[in-house]
């Protein structure tokens, strides 16, 4: 979740928000 600016969108498909 370092990321989780732009990268928490397209894991959001994943459930891994």
């Amino acid at each position: 979740m370092s990321s989780g600016g732009d990268g928490g969108r397209h894991r959001k498909n994943l459930g891994v928000s």
